[in-house]
């Protein structure tokens, strides 16, 4: 058989695409999302903070990272001395102490916010800073990942990303080491 008889072949093999399965989405069982986000988001090194315990978030952020000096932030409600709008090389990143994002999706059932390039100029904001601190209202947590992927609307996104905890590696002897890729802290602050 020549090669060309062989890639005619390949071309002319076109079956048919099968049809995905439907999933059905069931109703959440979950009645205290929150909570279950909580103690999942916990499991995975995640601290998670209710808005409602900071009287003065200017002075949680002081006291809880007072060694961080280069801070910035995406959420509105509090601004860093880092301005991502006059970064034009993510690479100025490196020095980035601590990033504030704001997430529009929470899912219970392993503690993941989900972040894109909607939330972050630069994408590489929530790994290469130290500190992460991502803001998520409460009404914005999901069961599960099904009806997560349901309620992401990703037209136009050209990065997106769940992120459940600060990075974590194991070695060969099973040492779990945090922030050893990424973040060394992720803290959920749970705002509404």
């Amino acid at each position: 058989m020549s090669k060309e008889s062989i890639l005619q072949a390949i071309r002319n093999n076109k079956p048919e695409g099968i049809k995905l399965p439907d999933l059905p989405i069931s109703p959440p069982k979950n009645e205290n999302l929150l909570a279950t986000f909580q103690a999942n988001a916990q499991t995975s090194k995640s601290r998670v903070v209710l808005m409602t315990s900071i009287p003065d978030l200017p002075q949680w952020i002081q006291e809880n990272y007072a060694n961080c000096n280069q801070i910035t932030s995406t959420w509105s409600e509090y601004s860093g001395n880092v301005r991502l709008d006059q970064v034009e090389d993510p690479n100025a990143l490196s020095t980035l102490d601590l990033a504030i994002v704001e997430s529009p999706l929470g899912v219970a059932e392993n503690g993941a916010v989900w972040i894109s390039d909607r939330e972050v100029p630069q994408r590489i904001l929530p790994f290469i800073t130290q500190h992460l601190i991502v803001v998520l209202d409460r009404q914005h947590i999901v069961e599960n990942m099904h009806a997560a992927y349901d309620s992401l609307d990703l037209a136009g996104i050209g990065f997106g990303v769940f992120i459940a905890g600060p990075s974590k590696t194991a070695d060969i002897e099973q040492s779990l080491v945090v922030g050893a890729q990424g973040s060394r802290s992720h803290t959920v602050l749970i705002t509404g």
